[in-house]
């Protein structure tokens, strides 16, 4: 596997969502992780690793911080459906956010490129260790959050 850096991540978060999509990592600082969640999904943390956030609207626009922005109105109780998932079970995650609904069948070619595709969820979630901790909130395929519990 290639060495994890800045570059090779977010090449792999561009190689699996495009240029429209948001990435943002943040440190945990709250014994309540919901908290830290919202922090980084409204954009109001810094990564730990001083890496960019990937946050382009659909079109290229930025995603604001505003009262305009995706995750504006979300709050703890959002994610109160969240569950753990293993590693495997979050690459398949990261895969099947392509599809529409999860389904691998609406993700081009996805038979072809499955290994490709897999190989990059995995440069993506190897930035936060062996022993990260995966949890999934969603509550439609449009809207989830995939959160990682990491240590430094």
């Amino acid at each position: 596997m290639a060495q994890m850096d800045a570059t090779s991540w977010s090449r792999s978060l561009r190689a699996l969502f495009g240029e429209g999509m948001f990435a943002a990592v943040g440190a945990r600082r709250r014994d309540d992780w919901r908290l830290d969640a919202l922090d980084v999904m409204q954009l109001r943390t810094d990564d730990p690793r001083g890496w960019s956030k990937v946050a382009a609207a659909p079109g290229g626009g930025d995603y604001g911080t505003g009262p305009d922005s995706p995750f504006s109105a979300v709050t703890p109780r959002d994610f109160s459906t969240a569950f753990r998932v293993s590693r495997r079970g979050a690459e398949q995650i990261l895969v099947t956010l392509q599809g529409e609904w999860f389904q691998t069948q609406d993700i081009p070619d996805f038979d072809a490129r499955e290994a490709e595709l897999t190989s990059h969820a995995r440069m993506i979630l190897e930035r936060f260790g062996e022993d990260a901790l995966f949890s999934i909130c969603s509550t439609s395929p449009y809207v989830s959050a995939l959160s990682v519990e990491a240590t430094p």
